[in-house]
């Protein structure tokens, strides 16, 4: 178990020689799960986007290859994450197509009303008030904009004693589809699509403003 936490723990502000191991795995091991989260929502290539928890960042690269006439930004709360991910990126950050901070998604740093999509890419389990943070996301999504939240884990019955392990292992908050439907209305949203790959446990979610 403590090695469970441990890894668990790095998933959630990977740090120092382990964390940069993290995310470089996060890089290739959750591409597919991006890329089927991503077919649920049309992006337009000038549209400004947004991805909070970036990790290990490929996910800024997959988006900037769909908003190649727009911009992506990019915060996360790990100083190791933005260094990678800035590695990574670095010839998108010099053609100004991604903006890559370091912060929080409680405090996010930026004006109401400016982004197109907002991204969370399996990190909405670690974020400290899950409702309230969803409200910060709106204020900063345009009128008709869109939250898109994919996690490779969720509140089901086929994965219950493993995800029960994860929860109490790391300190994830694992919901189910109703109870993020809900959060999201209280949150403001006006409507909201889940889509969910039970098999795999994997559950997208699109929250429209």
């Amino acid at each position: 178990m403590s090695e469970n936490t441990d890894r668990i723990r790095q998933c959630r502000k990977p740090l120092g020689k382990e964390g940069l191991v993290v995310g470089n795995e996060m890089n290739v091991r959750h591409r597919e799960l991006w890329e089927w989260g991503l077919k649920h929502v049309a992006i337009s290539p000038k549209n400004t986007i947004l991805d909070v928890g970036f990790g290990g960042g490929m996910s800024l690269e997959l988006l900037s290859k769909l908003a190649y006439q727009g911009k992506v930004y990019g915060i996360d709360y790990s100083h190791d994450m933005t260094r990678l991910a800035y590695g990574l990126n670095k010839e998108l950050d010099n053609l100004n197509l991604i903006n890559i901070l370091q912060g929080t998604v409680d405090s996010l740093p930026f004006k109401n009303n400016v982004f197109d999509i907002v991204c969370g890419f399996e990190t909405c389990y670690f974020w400290p008030d899950l409702e309230a943070d969803f409200k910060e996301i709106y204020d900063v999504v345009k009128n008709n904009g869109l939250l898109l939240i994919v996690n490779e884990v969720y509140d089901h019955p086929l994965f219950k004693k493993r995800n029960d392990e994860y929860a109490k292992s790391g300190s994830m908050q694992i919901n189910s589809p109703d109870e993020y439907r809900t959060m999201l209305y209280n949150a403001g949203y006006s409507l909201v699509k889940i889509h969910e790959l039970p098999e795999k446990n994997w559950i997208t979610l699109v929250a429209i403003k």
